[in-house]
């Protein structure tokens, strides 16, 4: 197999998840045994294999970009998509913020799957007003919201008792994605809000 089969498969890995130690293996040995210096495609497989819930790391994430920057590797958009997609699983604000501000400086915009991964780091860290501009601005900019985006928005609110905001991405999602939601769904939000006895609903 050439080395542009191996680097196909390597895009391949990073878009599956539970691949962490593969793609690991397939970077060592485009580096050791076929030669290769290593580039932004090498360092972007790698941050991205951090996403890994149980293997991942933020810290090992942040070091690689530290090393590109020894080596002079500039980091290009899909680095700090990869980063914002190991921020999901592994928190770290500050680093969050760093990737932010350099996407900003550098002009590159947020792709979809990058919106998401945001709105979920600010929901992981309670920070329900952020997460909510972001939904709105993802809304508002025409981009298509993940069902499992609206549900973890309406289970997280709900677990806040912020009841009226739960029922508003309810109804925002009902009417955007129609008859889809999971009857669960359903079950928990109805529980919900006759418990509370939310007179809207």
């Amino acid at each position: 197999m050439n080395n542009a089969d191996l680097h196909a498969r390597l895009k391949d890995m990073c878009t599956t998840p539970n691949n962490y130690f593969k793609i690991a293996r397939l970077v060592q040995f485009l580096i050791e045994y076929r030669g290769e210096q290593p580039s932004v495609e090498h360092y972007d497989a790698l941050i991205r294999a951090n996403s890994d819930a149980e293997y991942g790391s933020v810290e090992v994430a942040r070091r690689l970009l530290q090393e590109m920057q020894r080596e002079g590797v500039q980091p290009n958009s899909s680095v700090y998509h990869s980063i914002l997609q190991v921020l999901v699983n592994h928190p770290d604000y500050l680093l969050r913020s760093d990737v932010m501000r350099e996407m900003r400086e550098k002009w590159f915009g947020l792709s979809p799957e990058g919106f998401h991964c945001l709105v979920l780091a600010h929901l992981r860290d309670r920070e329900l007003e952020l997460a909510m501009d972001r939904l709105e601005q993802m809304i508002q900019d025409g981009l298509h919201v993940q069902p499992w985006l609206y549900d973890i928005f309406m289970y997280q609110l709900s677990e806040l008792d912020e009841l009226d905001e739960a029922f508003g991405i309810l109804v925002n999602r009902y009417e955007v994605l129609g008859h889809d939601i999971a009857p669960d769904v359903w079950y928990y939000m109805l529980d919900k809000f006759s418990d509370a006895y939310h007179v809207s609903t």
